[in-house]
């Protein structure tokens, strides 16, 4: 069965519902809203259907969407470059862009819970055309159901778009996030690329007193903590409780990390329940499906004793332990991974029938419990599991994994950047190695000065060299940190993964240089400071310099002087060194 309504159509199973009810409201500028919504007959399960519509290519030269990966920008064709979203996975939204990086048509929905499915691409006739398919998923009887999609058709940047969309899902109270914590914002120093799992609690204290030094001012003690083995896996997850041999006195180590100035998060792969655990054989006919890669299973949080069991084990941590917050971790491994095992025992025992309604139960109980302790808790939620729906639960979202790979944490932190609103991105932990150049290994650093840093390497194995440009680098982005974080953010050619970044507020602009032979655009509002990163790897650069002549110095990758120059009126080629900086 199908309905049309101007240029959208919805076709699929309606034979227990109603025939839908369509409003599009529009505005002279080139946005709108279409909401629809469906009465059932009588409450049956809900039917599959598909939502499809088309928009003129206008110059669509490439697709934004929340995948964040390399090769997520290019133009699709329409049967290809689907991706899918839910409560705990990406966000549903596209942004067809031109050559210019300019909007040609976007699309946000208001459903973030149950799993869609979008294809959006262009056809043979030179149309943008979408697809979501809604229901694909197995969902409890209903006898409502509504959704609103915002349409954006401006001429405008991009990233204005995706911020406005952004604006959009905080405007509504069900997506409106909490106030978030001062201290979300704040460099952190984890544990997890410099020492995987083999952690101890002495070893990191003594790495805390050279990381605060450099301006880092919280430490997440990642995976390893609860297992006396160092192999990898999660055999061992579920019992949560710290390793003798590693961390003797958890309240204790965690009351000297606190005396030297740093917060304290702990780490939890919440779903797994490792089968080497004592809890495993506890929530055995619980789980929704086992990761052999892992040596774990995932629990089943349709389960209240589940969920009991998680938000209590983070209570308890808080209460006896004293951090500051959790890294919460895996999230988005809470599906049913294939056949739903509810099925067959005709969902006995569980109070939900779908895994996104648990997930979202699990964390409000969560949050409330933890909250009631203490308010300012901080909760870390990673990529991809950062929408709206998470955005009201985590205060920090950190980019998904991406060791030593600048440019994806580059790409990952500035589309999160897009979606987040106003919530603290972090980047994913910047890594290098001793033997690097100070400017090879800033040039990590440099790659995510739009995110809050966090850094894992091993700090006390750094060269002099290597901590002189990590405290001078941190020291940039703390200086700048209202521009960087807050300010008008904007980054340029998404179909070239960014190679120019900008930020600016009331009081400086800050623009960094991703690739050589680019020009770089300036034109300040009265009274503003600019400052031009150099993370090219060449030391030229053009730049074309609107207004009146300014003495300007540059800064070398350890924050020494390098020589002073003008910039004049128009177009010049000027030297800046190698992770360097120019400040007018």
């Amino acid at each position: 069965m199908k309905f049309s309504f101007d240029r959208y159509s919805l076709e699929g199973g309606f034979r227990n519902w109603a025939p839908p009810e369509w409003n599009l409201t529009s505005e002279a500028d080139g946005t709108g809203l279409l909401t629809v919504e469906m009465t059932a007959k009588q409450p049956p399960a809900p039917e599959p259907f598909t939502l499809e519509f088309t928009f003129p290519r206008r110059g669509a030269v490439g697709r934004w969407i929340p995948a964040a990966d390399r090769a997520t920008k290019y133009l699709a064709p329409d049967w290809d470059g689907s991706f899918e979203t839910d409560l705990s996975l990406l966000q549903p939204t596209v942004c067809f862009f031109d050559g210019d990086g300019v909007n040609s048509a976007a699309v946000a929905l208001s459903e973030v819970g149950r799993r869609l499915k979008i294809t959006a691409g262009v056809r043979g006739d030179g149309m943008l055309r979408c697809r979501i398919d809604f229901f694909s998923r197995p969902e409890a009887p209903s006898e409502h159901y509504r959704f609103t999609m915002r349409i954006d058709r401006r001429k405008l940047p991009f990233h204005q778009v995706l911020r406005e969309m952004a604006e959009w899902y905080e405007a509504q109270p069900e997506f409106r996030p909490p106030t978030t914590p001062e201290a979300a914002w704040e460099p952190v120093f984890s544990s997890w690329y410099a020492y995987q799992q083999d952690i101890c609690d002495h070893e990191l204290e003594a790495e805390c007193v050279p990381a605060h030094a450099a301006g880092m001012t919280t430490l997440i003690t990642d995976d390893g903590w609860q297992t006396e083995e160092g192999g990898g896996g999660y055999a061992y997850c579920g019992d949560w409780k710290p390793a003798k041999r590693r961390f003797p006195d958890m309240k204790r180590h965690i009351d000297r990390v606190h005396s030297l100035g740093m917060r304290y998060l702990l780490w939890y792969s919440v779903p797994f329940i490792g089968v080497r655990s004592g809890n495993f054989e506890r929530f055995r006919g619980k789980y929704l499906y086992c990761r052999d890669d892992l040596g774990a299973w995932v629990l089943d949080p349709r389960f209240p004793e589940v969920r009991e069991f998680l938000s209590g084990t983070y209570e308890r941590a808080l209460r006896e332990w004293g951090p500051d917050g959790f890294k919460l971790d895996f999230i988005d491994c809470f599906s049913s991974g294939g056949p739903d095992p509810a099925a067959a025992e005709n969902y006995a025992g569980r109070d939900f029938r779908t895994v996104p309604e648990a997930v979202e139960c699990l964390l409000s109980e969560i949050t409330e419990k933890l909250h009631r302790i203490r308010p300012d808790v901080l909760l870390e939620f990673r990529q991809p599991y950062f929408g709206p729906a998470m955005r009201r639960r985590g205060n920090l979202f950190r980019a998904g994994d991406c060791p030593n790979d600048l440019i994806s944490n580059r790409l990952r932190t500035v589309d999160m950047r897009l979606c987040c609103g106003s919530v603290p991105v972090h980047s994913d932990m910047v890594c290098w190695s001793p033997e690097e150049t100070p400017e090879e290994a800033a040039a990590q650093i440099l790659n995510v000065l739009f995110s809050v840093p966090q850094i894992s390497v091993r700090m006390r194995q750094l060269p002099e060299t290597h901590r002189r440009m990590l405290t001078f680098w941190l020291g940039f982005w703390r200086e700048n940190r209202p521009a960087l974080m807050s300010g008008r953010f904007q980054p340029e050619l998404p179909q070239w993964n960014y190679p120019l970044v900008s930020a600016e507020d009331c009081r400086s602009r800050i623009t960094v240089l991703y690739s050589p032979g680019l020009t770089v655009p300036v034109a300040l509002h009265s009274g503003q400071a600019f400052r031009l990163v150099n993370a090219s790897g060449s030391s030229r650069v053009t730049v074309e310099w609107s207004g009146v002549s300014r003495q300007a110095c540059c800064f070398n990758t350890l924050g020494e002087p390098a020589g002073c120059i003008r910039l004049e009126p128009g177009i010049q080629v000027i030297d800046i060194p190698v992770s360097g900086l120019l400040q007018a």
